[in-house]
């Protein structure tokens, strides 16, 4: 695939912060929670941009599968995934505020593996970006039953 030959950026963007909004509110509706949230916690909400923008680069690639000529370039550049929060005082505001970054997180993404599909991966460089998704991967999983003591799987008071 030719660099931008993929989902326009407008409709990744879209599409991941639909996700996002489903895998946020799942834990509700749904007994088991793996790749949802399972409170308010920031950890949460990271493993749910996590999950959210696999599943995002999975539909895309589902889609444009046939064009991609370089599938190690298509598939490293979308192994990184950020998500970012702030508090603030009035719920209402924070829930704008929250689909505000999440949209623009999946901008940002979208953008960055762009750039990323141009470069030539080595073997080295694909080991640890592949170590470094698993590891994510197995994080997001098992804190998933079993959280850690820390303020960042605490749900905010």
């Amino acid at each position: 695939m030719q660099t931008g030959t993929g989902l326009k950026v407008y409709q990744k963007v879209f599409l991941f912060w639909a996700i996002y909004v489903a895998f946020h509110f799942a834990y509700q509706l749904l007994p088991v929670a793996l790749f949802t949230g399972t409170n308010e916690s920031v950890f949460q909400h990271l493993k749910v941009g996590f999950f959210a923008y696999l599943l995002t680069s999975i539909l895309e690639f589902s889609i444009h599968r046939r064009r991609i000529l370089n599938r190690d370039s298509y598939f490293f550049s979308r192994l990184i995934v950020p998500a970012f929060y702030g508090r603030l005082p009035v719920i209402a505001l924070e829930a704008v505020y929250g689909n505000i970054i999440v949209i623009i997180a999946g901008w940002f993404v979208s953008e960055f593996e762009r750039g990323l599909e141009q470069i030539v991966y080595s073997k080295p460089l694909k080991a640890v970006i592949l170590t470094l998704f698993l590891v994510s991967l197995c994080l997001y999983v098992i804190f998933t039953f079993k959280l850690p003591w820390a303020d960042v799987f605490a749900e905010p008071k």
